[in-house]
């Protein structure tokens, strides 16, 4: 597909994010040399198999003539499957709120992977947890995060159950509730699918 003009950025962001073979990766590479964002998310995949260059990272950061940049960089971190670098991911959303919202849901796709669910179980409590005080920083905030950060990888059918109830609390905002309700429902039918 990625030979046909009309749908070659769609073929190789496909290529981008599922790539595993060295073919693959070669060819992606290959597609990526001239193009910033093919690039980032190239590294992202990389970074997800724990194949990633600190170096490659830092020189597309300084190639990549968008000044927030390293917002690609971190969620290049962000797919690594090291504890660590969840960990900083996490704090620079939701305790230090560097990350721009209109960047939140890419940092989101990179972090929540699926093959690092045992990686990834712990987030499920720590966002439960911070339901309750998401709306003291604005609607649009509350509604972002809250939206962004549903776990999507290391939980099962008990997580719905406990998001839903959490979402449930008086000390939870409607616009917070109403995503995490939306996210529950979603998560129930691909868990639901994933059985079938």
């Amino acid at each position: 597909m990625a030979d046909d003009p009309a749908h070659r950025q769609v073929a190789l962001r496909s290529l981008a994010a599922t790539a595993t073979t060295e073919a693959q990766l070669d060819a992606l590479r290959k597609a990526a040399a001239d193009d910033v964002d093919l690039s980032w998310r190239m590294l992202e995949r990389l970074a997800e198999l724990g194949a990633v260059d600190d170096a490659a990272v830092k020189a597309l950061t300084d190639r990549d003539p968008d000044p927030d940049s390293w917002v690609r960089a971190l969620a290049v971190d962000s797919a690594r499957p090291d504890a660590e670098k969840k960990d900083a991911t996490w704090r620079a959303i939701v305790d230090e709120h560097k990350v721009p919202m209109g960047s939140l849901y890419d940092v989101r796709r990179a972090f929540w992977r699926r093959p690092q669910g045992e990686l990834l179980a712990p987030y499920s409590d720590r966002y439960l947890e911070m339901l309750p005080t998401l709306h003291q920083h604005g609607m649009i905030p509350a509604m972002v995060v809250s939206g962004a950060l549903f776990p999507r990888a290391g939980v099962g059918e008990e997580f719905v159950a406990q998001a839903k109830a959490a979402a449930m609390s008086d000390d939870v905002a409607p616009i917070v509730r109403k995503r995490v309700i939306e996210g529950t429902d979603q998560l129930h039918r691909v868990l639901r699918a994933r059985s079938l």
